[in-house]
């Protein structure tokens, strides 16, 4: 199985270009860790593999459930009966270009779909990161709440903060 790159194009707002570098972020540690050989997403948009991976690992069977995440259930299934056979494609000629979301509500509905299929992963880590990073951000915006109506939790919000924004552009930027 391979993954290629998917970016954003025709960003219009500003919510539609963070979306772009959120995205440029997946695209980055999806890369990096299928090449890694730790395969914990990818996107259906940029995906090929091989009929009689499919066909072995009964195709989309397990997905039929969740309302998003055929391709990497199926990822994830073809990478456990074919360990490093999952590989990342870097290639600006093999990007699949799509669109960023219009709305707030779309965004929110996208994510999620795309966490619809937590439950479904057989590999622990995947929840563990999930997880761990859904409490980083909401232990940022309660310290973020919290710091305007007491100024002891400016440190509590504002570290975080930095060191995301700090991490973030050095990784977006060599992605």
């Amino acid at each position: 199985m391979i993954a290629a790159p998917v970016n954003y194009t025709g960003e219009k707002t500003i919510f539609q270009h963070l979306q772009s570098l959120d995205f440029i972020g997946f695209q980055g540690i999806t890369g990096g860790c299928l090449n890694f050989n730790f395969p914990n997403m990818c996107n259906g948009a940029n995906l090929i593999f091989e009929k009689n991976a499919y066909e072995e690992v009964s195709g989309y069977e397990m997905a039929n459930n969740t309302a998003s995440g055929d391709d990497m259930l199926l990822m994830h299934k073809i990478a456990k009966r074919f360990p490093r056979s999952v590989r990342f494609l870097k290639s600006r000629e093999a990007t699949v270009f799509t669109y960023a979301q219009p709305t707030v509500k779309s965004f929110l509905w996208q994510r999620i779909r795309w966490t619809s299929k937590t439950s479904y992963y057989t590999d622990w880590r995947i929840p563990c990161i999930l997880y761990t990073t859904f409490i980083f951000y909401l232990l940022i915006f309660w310290n973020g709440i919290f710091s305007i109506f007491n100024p002891d939790f400016l440190p509590c919000f504002l570290l975080p903060v930095l060191v995301k924004i700090f991490s973030d552009y050095f990784f977006l930027f060599s992605v």
